[in-house]
This record gives structure tokens, sequence and C-alpha cells, in this order.
């Protein structure tokens, strides 16, 4: 009798037929997919409707910077900020701030904004943070100095706005920025009650906060008009803070911030996150002016703000002219300059809007990777100093500047909708995959001659092979997707885990 053991060669011809398929479709199946996505824009599955919303009908329809804005109710409120309404601000015009608050449902836009309120005084460059109860307004100025008040405006029974007074700021900042999760409310950035940049950080617990509890200071200069959102690292919960800009004193230049920092609520530090700069790009853009929500569970998106090269010349052109100013004995060259810097000076608000180069694009950061993308361009969104607000998964930009002191009453809706796509390719191997199976179970169950035959292959199966078919069958796909990813945002301790598998596999190979 011929005890030869059987080997692939005597397998019938229709199962290589469909091993050869399937492996043919695996192959196939990696080259399309190398060149779809070789020629593919990034996210591809995703689209982003803008659309045009009512204008905000305050301050003589010229719109406002620099407003508190939040969701309430299922509605964008829209309270203070300022403008220029008489005389332009390129021409000396006079700055004047408004306390009006208006709401508008984006899912309703037909029914325009409604007025339904006022601040108790009039007030812009605050910070405003949504909370469940409404919209907390922190901090801001009235045009003669910083305000230190903190309250928030909640819709009544009836409709009407009521205001709750929460815990003062221990000081008075504007220019500042705020951003609330995990039940914290965080501050810091801005100009303090000296005229100075500040980087003092706050948090208040929020609901029930009594007293606002002082931060570790933002390592560097401080940051006037930077951007805030609170967005898990992967481990907990943190405050990320980006861009803002120090002014230039008489000792030293001004700079536009190009890295973000993150506060630890755990081991309570600050932590730089990557250069400012998207993916793909040689240079670090600005955050000044700029806003910020966060969208999922690891991004926070940025829309708006200045240009970082124009922007930073204009804060230090006065730097430059006192320091060559103050040469005792200038040269022709040097005095050239100083005309070149006096009529750049004096036509730096008179240019048109393109000129400013104001950011058209929305930023996505990732907290995880701490890396950035860059989508656009869409000329809408190039406004600095506007209110963002998150209703429903819209996002509304509300107002701002196009170009320094001159305000937009431009209204934009934000959607981005996912329309998931399996492909044909995909259903290919999905069902050859079955089919595959489906043969293999087919002409090995032909094989069996009892149970334990079928069980445990008559006790044929080597060791390894058994323990390696134990492995795989406990060893997820999704453990093995996850596993690296859980390790790569925190450490390694996820690994030990799999090592267990392991050793299961010992037992139930010997008995």
């Amino acid at each position: 009798m011929n005890h030869t053991p059987k080997r692939l060669s005597g397998t019938p011809k229709s199962l290589r037929l469909i091993l050869s398929l399937f492996f043919l479709t695996l192959l196939s199946g990696k080259a399309v997919f190398s060149q779809e996505l070789a020629s593919a824009r990034p996210n591809a599955f995703n689209t982003l409707r803008l659309s045009k919303l009512p204008a905000l009908p305050v301050g003589g329809a010229q719109g406002v910077s620099a407003p508190f804005a939040g969701a309430v109710g299922g509605e964008a409120w829209v309270a203070g900020g300022c403008n220029f309404p008489g005389v332009p601000a390129a021409e000396g015009g006079a700055k004047v701030f408004y306390r009006d608050i208006f709401s508008l449902n984006p899912h309703d836009a037909k029914a325009g904004w409604k007025k339904i309120g006022e601040l108790p005084a009039a007030v812009a460059y605050g910070a405003g943070v949504s909370v469940p109860e409404g919209l907390v307004c922190i901090g801001g100025t009235d045009g003669t100095h910083a305000l230190r008040h903190v309250f928030l405006l909640k819709k009544g029974a009836d409709g009407t706005v009521l205001t709750e007074t929460l815990p003062d700021l221990p000081v008075g900042l504007d220019n500042l920025c705020a951003a609330y999760g995990d039940g914290k409310i965080y501050v810091t950035g801005g100009k303090d009650e000296n005229g100075e940049p500040s980087s003092a950080a706050f948090c208040l617990p929020y609901p029930g906060g009594k007293s606002w509890e002082r931060l570790p200071d933002l390592p560097g200069r401080g940051r006037l008009q930077p951007v805030a959102a609170v967005q898990s690292d992967g481990r907990t919960h943190c405050f990320y803070v980006f861009g803002g800009f120090a002014p230039a004193t008489e000792k030293e230049k001004g700079m536009v911030h190009t890295t973000g920092l993150a506060y630890n609520p755990l081991k309570k530090t600050w932590e730089r996150t990557l250069l400012q700069q998207a993916h793909g790009s040689q240079e670090p853009f600005a955050l000044v002016g700029a806003t910020a929500l966060t969208s999922g569970c690891a991004h926070i998106v940025c829309l708006g703000g200045v240009n970082r090269e124009i922007f930073e010349r204009a804060i230090n052109r006065p730097f430059l002219l006192d320091s060559l100013r103050a040469i005792s004995t200038p040269s022709e060259e040097t005095l050239a300059l100083i005309r070149t810097l006096e009529k750049e000076g004096e036509d730096y608000m008179k240019q048109p809007s393109e000129a400013y180069r104001f950011s058209q694009n929305l930023l996505f950061f990732h907290t995880v990777t701490s890396t950035w993308l860059s989508v656009g361009p869409f000329p809408a969104l190039a406004k600095a100093g506007a209110g963002l607000v998150n209703v429903g998964g819209i996002w509304m930009m509300i107002d701002g500047e196009s170009k320094p002191g001159v305000r937009s009453a431009d209204v934009s809706a934000l959607k981005v909708d996912f329309k998931p796509s399996f492909g044909l390719w995909n259903w290919l191997v999905l069902v050859g995959y079955l089919l595959l199976m489906i043969a293999l179970g087919y002409y090995f169950m032909k094989r069996e001659s009892g149970a334990d035959d079928f069980f445990k292959g008559g006790g044929r199966i080597p060791w390894w092979a058994a323990g390696i078919s134990i492995y795989a069958t406990m060893l997820s796909a999704i453990t093995y997707m996850a596993y690296p990813a859980k390790a790569y945002a925190t450490d390694w301790t996820y690994y030990p885990m799999l090592v267990t598998i392991l050793l299961v596999s010992f037992p139930v190979i010997r008995y």
C-alpha cells in the first residue's frame, strides 16, 4: 500500500483554480488600490459644503469683529463686537462697541437673525465658550481697559436671555483665548490691565467652580489673539493653544508664534506641539485672529487668521523705524529705507483685501500625531476676528474683518458630509474570500472520517501549526490595528497583553 503523504499537487484542479484566482485578485486589487491612492485627493470620502447664511444686522449692516459667539439651545448666539460705522479706520475713524445679542437657527436660516437681548455693557475682544447651559463670556474690553467679568448667557423658559454671574478672572484680559472641556473652562493669553502681553493661564471647574485656579504660565513670550480648544491626546483631555503674537517692545522685535502648546492636566505641565506647518508645506503659518473648534475624537479645526509674513512685518515696522532713526549719521540707503517703511505704514490699511492674504484654508490638527493638514482654499473663510460656532454639525463662521479695520457682515455655513464607498475591488476580494473558504471547507469535509478527524485533524496537526491557528483566532483584526495605534498614542504597556495569547496556546496544545 502506498503511504506517501498527499501534496498540493494532488489537490483537485477546481480547488487549485480557486486558489489561483483568489491570489490573482489580491495582487491585482493591490495594484489598483495603489494607483487609486496615488491619484486620489485627500479625504476622498468627505465633502465640504459651503453656503451663505443671512448677514448679521448689527453695526449698520457692516458686521462686527471680535464678538462673543457660541451655541445655545440649537441656535448660534452672537453678542457684542465692534466696528467703525462712521469714518473708516484707515482715515482715523473711532471704534464703536456693541452690546446687542442676536440668535440664528442655521437649520431655519430663512427666519433670519433675531435680536434677543443685550449685554450688561458694550464689549469686544473677549472669549466666548459654549457649555451645555449656554454661552460663557469671558473678559474683553469696553475700549478703555481690560475686563475681569465672566458671565453665562442662557435661554429662559420663555425664550428670553438670562444672565448668570460667574467668578471674575483674577486679572482683566482682552484678546485672550478660552476653551471648555472635561468639566473645566480654560483661559490664557491676551493683554492684561496694564496693556502687557499675558502668559498667565487659569482654569475654572464648571459648573459649580467658586474661583479660578492659576495654572503654570505659558512658556516663552505672551500670546495675543491665540486660538484654543480642549481635545483628547489619546490619554487625557488637554488644553491646546495655537498661534498668537507678541508685539514689539523697546528692546525686542515682535514675533508670531508658530508652535502650539498643550497643557496636560495629569502632568500639570505645558508641552510644545510640532511646528504649525501643513503637510507638504515648507512654511509655517500664523494663527492670529483665527478661530478653532474640536472635531471628532482627536482633531482641532482652525479657520481664518492673518498671513504670517505680512503681519509680522507690520508689527515690527515701528521697531525697525525707531532703530533706524536712532542712527546718528544715517547713510543714503538707511534714509531710503526709513522713507520706504514710513510709506508702508501710511498705506498699510489702504490696500485691497487680497493684499493681506488672510488664510483661506481649513487647518486640521491631529492631537495624537501632532500633525497639520490644510484643506482649501475657500475665499469666503479669509477673515480675522470672526466668531465660530458649531450648531448641530454646522460650522458657522460669523462676521470678522476682511482686512485690517474693515468688517465683514458675511456669515458662512460649513457642513462636512461623509459618503462611504466600498468599491468594486473590495467587493470582489470579499466575495472571493468567502467562496474560497466555502470551497476549502467542502473539500476537507469530504476527506474527514469522523468527529476526531473533524475537530482535531486526527492528531496529525503539528503543535506549532495549532499554536499559530490559536494565536490567529484570538488576535482579531481590530486588535492587530488598535494595539499599535494605542501604543503610539500612549506607551508600550498595551503590548504585554499580546504575549498572554501565546501563553494560552501551550495548555491548549498539550491538553
